[in-house]
């Protein structure tokens, strides 16, 4: 059996206005590494490889800890952490961000979900989506989103629903473009010129 256990964010400090940055802190992701460890072997990529390509066999319980988005705190504070207890890792990282200097849209919709109150941001994109597309969330929707969406608000339900079933991805890109630039101006300042 193999099993990936995949990561994003890894901070210090997850404290933010409103929740919208979920992740673990270096301390729980060294438990976490610690309980994996305890019940399963970790294994390389090169290991993956060698037993797709080659037929070598893997343990019977591999567990591979892979990385989302090629964030810097992922190499500034998980590294360290992998490197010290000998734990391979595989990092995905997305070349676009550090290349064009640009945030993901995913990144944006989780800065601002952190930054502003849930019902001024449903309010901001179900505006932005009926004027600019002529899309809303319709009584239709509801149940839908409370089933996609059951372990959140019915504000972070909608919201959700909204954008990821409603808006495709361009007018998603769009929207939350125009809001986080509205309410972060000098991102590039405080990310790309330090």
């Amino acid at each position: 059996m193999l099993i990936a256990v995949n990561y994003h964010y890894i901070r210090e400090d997850f404290s933010t206005p409103y929740p919208g940055i979920f992740g673990v802190t270096p301390g729980q992701f060294e438990k976490q590494l610690n309980i994996l460890g305890s019940i399963g072997e970790f294994v390389s990529a090169e290991q993956i490889r060698d037993s797709v390509i080659n037929g070598k066999s893997l343990p019977d319980k591999s567990i591979l800890v892979t990385f989302d988005d090629g964030l810097a705190e992922q190499t500034e504070l998980a590294l360290p952490i992998l490197e010290n207890k000998g734990i391979p890792a595989m990092f995905f990282v997305n070349t676009e961000n550090s290349i064009d200097g640009k945030i993901s849209t995913a990144h944006k919709i989780h800065i601002i979900s952190a930054n502003i109150a849930p019902e001024e941001y449903l309010a901001l994109l179900e505006l932005q989506a009926f004027e600019i597309y002529g899309k809303k969330f319709s009584d239709e929707d509801w149940p839908k989103a409370r089933f996609n969406y059951c372990y959140d608000s019915d504000e972070r339900a909608r919201l959700k629903y909204l954008l990821n079933s409603i808006l495709n991805f361009e007018e998603q890109e769009n929207i939350i473009g125009q809001l986080f630039d509205k309410y972060f101006p000098d991102w590039k300042d405080s990310i790309f010129d330090k």
